[in-house]
């Protein structure tokens, strides 16, 4: 129900960012599961004291269930719309929790709350070139470490800024060899043409070991220039142990001299 026809600023398109409510259940034609029975609701997230709170999401970047991603294409703003999503497009033969079981088709309520322009809320990201190539790229947009494979944490930041206060159980399926991360190959959304290049990565990370060391190297000056009755009485303890083991140092090689010219 609702309209069926809008302007473009008010109709899902690929990159749109959209707040809706929605219900989900084990569809009547499923093969598998329990027709009716109610997996996950938005409306769930509310509380004696607030109203529920619409999910927020990226349509058509590959952060959804296929399903989602091509059945809310389209959609405009205020529509009320029911989504029969088969097991191909959903969680397979594989499943997702006990109230989804392998092969079940899916049916979900949905209203469509909110909608932005993608180029209104996008996440500015600077990929230089060879680092995870041209075209769509949800790798590089959560891969904020540059180190060509996701973690817990970027993950997590990148779901928060969608919304979402957890990451999809799901998402952590792409993590084929189970290390705890999930590498640009492994990764099954959108990453662009290419995996990063790793050795211009490499070199950048050298660039900022070498600095780190010279910025270590000038505090290290610094601190010795400062006078003995300035310091703290722990500075001033390691400053003598210092001394005296640069003196201990310099006797040992002073003698091995001397047995030299001997």
């Amino acid at each position: 129900s609702g309209p069926t026809k809008c302007s473009v600023a008010q109709k899902i398109t690929k990159g749109s960012f959209v707040r809706l409510h929605y219900t989900g259940t084990i569809a009547a034609n499923s093969k598998s599961g329990v027709p009716g029975t109610i997996f996950d609701s938005s409306y769930d997230s509310a509380t004696s004291s607030d109203k529920p709170q619409p999910f927020e999401t990226q349509v058509g970047v590959g952060a959804l269930i296929k399903g989602w991603d091509l059945g809310l294409l389209g959609l405009c703003l205020g529509t009320k719309a029911r989504l029969i999503i088969p097991p191909s497009q959903a969680y397979g033969e594989r499943g997702a929790s006990p109230d989804i079981p392998p092969g079940a088709t899916l049916q979900f309520e949905v209203e469509i709350v909110d909608i932005a322009n993608y180029k209104d809320r996008q996440v500015k990201v600077d990929v230089p070139p060879g680092e995870g190539g041209g075209g769509d790229n949800l790798f590089a947009l959560i891969d904020t470490k540059r180190d060509g494979k996701l973690d817990a944490k970027e993950l997590q930041r990148f779901f928060s800024q969608q919304g979402s206060d957890t990451v999809p159980p799901e998402v952590w399926r792409d993590d084929q060899d189970q290390d705890g991360f999930i590498s640009w190959i492994e990764f099954s959304g959108p990453k662009g043409d290419g995996p990063p290049n790793m050795e211009d990565l490499k070199k950048k990370m050298e660039d900022q070991d070498r600095l780190k060391e010279k910025e270590r190297k000038r505090q290290e000056k610094q601190a010795r220039q400062i006078p003995d009755e300035k310091l703290t009485p722990a500075a001033a303890v390691a400053r003598r142990k210092l001394r005296a083991k640069r003196a201990n140092r310099e006797k040992g090689l002073n003698g091995l001299s001397g047995q030299d010219a001997q």
